[in-house]
């Protein structure tokens, strides 16, 4: 993978475009966290955790959302 899970999915989020949830071209904070919420219980769900790991995200207002990658 080239790092843990977690720093796999920000990378799909990020470069590969998916994060952007709404198709709007940008990658908002609350895109990203809820993609990780998603992608990172994928990525390492297994017959032993089946469940998978599950990050930790840190409820924020949507009035302090913003931007991480543009257009």
């Amino acid at each position: 993978i080239g790092g843990g899970f977690f720093t796999a999915a920000i990378r799909e989020a990020l470069e590969g475009g998916l994060g952007d949830l709404d198709l709007d071209g940008d990658v908002q904070v609350s895109e990203l966290r809820d993609y990780l919420s998603t992608r990172v219980p994928e990525m390492t769900r297994s017959s032993e955790y089946p469940n998978g790991q599950v990050p930790s995200v840190v409820a924020f207002d949507p009035d302090q959302d913003f931007v991480i990658l543009g257009k």
